[in-house]
């Protein structure tokens, strides 16, 4: 554990640490974000649009399979795909655990022993700590003899032009100190100021520690840095890590902890009156599904989709719709089934008149089911059938429950024509003249030549006679019975 001054870096000075060791971290930090990059792009496989938090709004034709233990994690669910042992530390996975020296690292500790001074004290060996020496000096009143300065110690002065010598009023000429004004003085003879030693003793600021009793020396423990590097191994940390594949986006996903195994359970389905076969269908509890396309059939009948009630009209999910339940207990679906009854085909009108033209009756039919054959289109008078048949008979019955075909007849009548009559011409043209008198088409009201035949004989004499109109077509049109 770290202390308050302890920081892992690997440089020479704490300034250099502050800009190297921002290196130091985003060096380690970018190896990790490479690592996982390279992880997650050999186990990472994304559909695109799709989304793992709207699975509500989709139709998923996942299979799933019996035998598969399938995981759930919030509204998602997964399959396992692996498990990995990684270290949350430098990214190394394995299959099983395992622990070791993941990196070796240098640990910053500030200097103890110096107080990150880099230097350290001690008691000075020269003046033992008192800052100064003691010395001895040359006597500076008998010059180091130790006698009479006055005389030199020779006991007497040099007086006068011919230097002549007198004893020395100092030391009455016995060079040493002891006379004082040609008297003897009682003492030991010696030099007063050194007491004959020839020397003085004194003190003098000690050079080695420049007085202060303490000389510094570079701290050993730093290395006169004020600051030392430990080594420091940090291990592993292995965690198992599961891999799941999200069963609708195929997308992968990693996560320490272990997700929930989700419920399954089975559909089955019931023919409800129908025949074939169908397999049983598996679902996860809260995923939504496709349900598995109908194969069973039903002679006259056609399939709507599937019901949860066995006695059911209306469907409640429809052939291969989206199916899913919260539920966790097997479930059972029943077919919904609708009979094909097919409307008896009907005319709008069975009776035509003779026009001249084809004529052709409406006849209101589902061409999905029904096919028309026979007389269907006509000009001429008379009667005619259309036959009805079902294009589909082993699936659809008509509406009275046959699958025969059926007949509808239908009739273009004659036209009726009203008989023509004599005008005021014919009748002022008809007098006796001796020559031969005829009816013409000019003396007749309502005649039509397109429709009409006149057949009239000359005559002379006066009589009564027969004039014949015949119809030129009597098998489309009629006389008017008045």
């Amino acid at each position: 554990m770290k202390t308050n001054n302890q920081i892992d870096y690997e440089n020479e000075t704490p300034s250099k640490f502050l800009k190297n060791g921002f290196y130091q971290i985003t060096l380690l930090l970018l190896c990790f974000v490479v690592a996982l990059a390279i992880c997650l792009s050999t186990i990472t496989t994304t559909t695109p649009g799709t989304s793992e938090d709207s699975h509500d709004n989709h139709i998923h034709i996942t299979t799933i399979d019996e035998n598969t233990t399938y995981y759930k994690n919030g509204s998602s669910f997964y399959t396992l795909s692996s498990t990995a042992y990684v270290c949350s530390r430098c990214g190394t996975s394995k299959s099983s655990s395992f622990s070791g020296t993941c990196y070796t690292t240098n640990v910053y500790n500030s200097c103890s022993t110096c107080s990150q001074t880099g230097s350290v004290s001690s008691t000075c060996s020269t003046c033992s700590g008192s800052g100064s020496v003691a010395t001895t000096v040359t006597c500076s009143t008998c010059s180091g003899t130790g006698k009479c300065q006055t005389c030199g110690g020779t006991g007497y002065t040099k007086g006068g032009l011919l230097s002549t010598h007198y004893g020395c009023s100092g030391c009455g000429g016995s060079g040493e100190d002891g006379w004082l004004g040609g008297t003897y003085v009682q003492g030991s003879g010696n030099c007063s100021s050194c007491g004959g030693s020839k020397t003085k003793p004194s003190t003098t600021s000690c050079s080695t520690c420049s007085g202060s009793g303490s000389v510094s020396s570079t701290c050993t423990k730093c290395s006169g840095r004020g600051y030392y590097y430990t080594s420091r191994s940090v291990s592993h940390n292995a965690v198992r890590t599961y891999y799941y594949r999200n069963i609708d986006t195929s997308s992968t996903t990693s996560s320490t902890s272990s997700y929930s195994v989700a419920t399954k359970f089975c559909v089955t389905f019931d023919a409800c009156g129908g025949t074939g076969t169908m397999d049983d269908q598996y679902f996860l509890s809260g995923h939504a599904q496709e349900l598995s396309t109908n194969q069973y059939t039903k002679q006259y009948y056609t399939f709507l989709g599937w019901s949860e009630s066995s006695s059911a009209t209306t469907v409640d999910y429809i052939d291969a719709g989206s199916y899913s339940s919260s539920g966790t207990s097997d479930v059972t679906l029943y077919a919904v089934w609708e009979e094909n009854l097919v409307e008896i085909p009907t005319l709008a009108d069975v009776t035509y008149t003779y026009s001249g033209s084809s004529q052709s009756p409406s006849i209101n039919y589902d061409s999905n089911y029904v096919s028309i054959s026979g007389e269907s289109v006509a000009t001429d008078a008379g009667t005619y059938e259309i036959v009805l048949s079902l294009i589909d008979p082993e699936n659809t019955r008509w509406s009275d429950g046959t699958t025969a075909d059926k007949t509808i007849s239908w009739t273009i009548n004659k036209q009726v024509l009203a008989r023509p009559t004599l005008n005021s011409t014919a009748n002022l043209g008809l007098t006796y003249t001796g020559s031969s008198l005829v009816i013409v088409e000019s003396m007749l009201d309502g005649f039509d030549s397109n429709t009409m035949i006149l057949e009239c004989v000359a005559q002379v004499d006066t009589g009564k006679y027969t004039l014949i109109i015949r119809l030129k077509y009597p098998e489309n049109y009629e006389w008017a019975s008045a």
